[in-house]
């Protein structure tokens, strides 16, 4: 039995508007806001540019362990990351958070939006409906996902994973 997305997501949202509430400044505020280029780029923290936020839309849309983020619009759709800490940054509108639920690990599903299913989703969804690629989050949370794992096989699934790239063949 397969489940749509939405099933394990508990907040989903857009963030703030790239030149009006979170625009990109040359010193030092303390706050940084992560942009698709970051996401696609794998940019570390450290290269996120300094944001000028106020207090009401940095207590709504600052990063939290465990979010995940979806580029949401043009060539990096798709694309996504996930929060290993609390981090003093915000996100743009390009980007895409979720928030998962207790069904499932955070994780486990950052893992699937790396899968060629799920790529593949985002192609067919994205492409089908203007020029530039775009998704809305309407459409992402519809993802459906074919095989449901409890949350032990989920765990064991993030663990096989994160030991891979310590194996020497």
């Amino acid at each position: 039995m397969s489940k749509e997305l939405n099933f394990f997501i508990k907040s989903s949202a857009t963030g703030l508007d790239a030149n009006m509430r979170a625009p990109i400044v040359a010193y030092n505020t303390g706050i940084k806001c992560l942009r698709i280029g970051d996401v696609s780029q794998s940019n570390n923290f450290d290269f996120w540019g300094y944001s000028e936020v106020n207090n009401t839309d940095y207590g709504k849309f600052h990063i939290e362990k465990n979010d995940i983020f979806i580029a949401r619009t043009g060539a990096s759709i798709g694309c996504s990351f996930i929060a290993t800490k609390n981090y003093d940054s915000v996100f743009n509108n390009g980007l895409i958070r979720l928030r998962v639920n207790e069904n499932a690990l955070p994780r486990y599903i950052y893992y699937l939006f790396k899968t060629n299913d799920f790529m593949s989703f985002i192609t067919a969804t994205g492409m089908s409906s203007a020029t530039q690629p775009n998704i809305r989050i309407s459409d992402l949370l519809k993802y459906k996902i074919n095989r449901l794992h409890s949350l032990a096989e989920q765990q064991h699934i993030v663990n096989t994973i994160l030991i891979l790239p310590l194996i020497s063949l």
